[in-house]
């Protein structure tokens, strides 16, 4: 009887390892749109979850993404919204998503360029960030604007 005891727990046990890594392949599934993908890069980025960070590179990028992780997490730290907007489309499908980053210092313009890489969306290249001031700066109350 005890040994039917342990044989139940050991499968009880197996499942629910089973079901475990089913949803956390299922929750880190890439990214049906480029739009989803940049929300997915963000959202990676603020709680700190390398493997869906490292799910929305692809290529180099991917490479490279555990090396810099610290540090671009740390970027957007003072991160108060996000803005995308798609790009050009070929085939239907957009090439590239403009993002503008509003932080507390002003509005910092990204673009992001992305493909398909085995049916989702994945980020392959990132063009150089352009800053500028924000013609009303972050926090400023209602009323007290220039």
């Amino acid at each position: 009887m005890k040994s039917f005891r342990v044989l139940v727990l050991f499968i009880v046990i197996l499942i629910a390892l089973a079901v475990v890594r089913f949803w956390l392949r299922r929750t880190t599934a890439g990214a049906a749109t480029p739009a989803e993908c940049i929300a997915n890069y963000y959202e990676s980025l603020k709680s700190g979850d390398i493997e869906k960070y490292l799910h929305c590179l692809g290529g180099t990028y991917r490479e490279e993404g555990r090396r810099f992780f610290a540090a671009v997490c740390r970027d957007v730290k003072d991160l108060k919204g996000v803005v995308q907007q798609a790009g050009q489309a070929a085939n239907g499908s957009p090439l590239w998503v403009d993002v503008e980053e509003v932080r507390t210092a002003g509005i910092r313009r990204l673009r992001y360029h992305l493909c398909q890489d085995g049916g989702s969306w994945v980020i392959v290249a990132i063009d150089p960030p352009r800053e500028t001031s924000a013609p009303v700066p972050y926090g400023t109350p209602v009323g007290d604007e220039p």
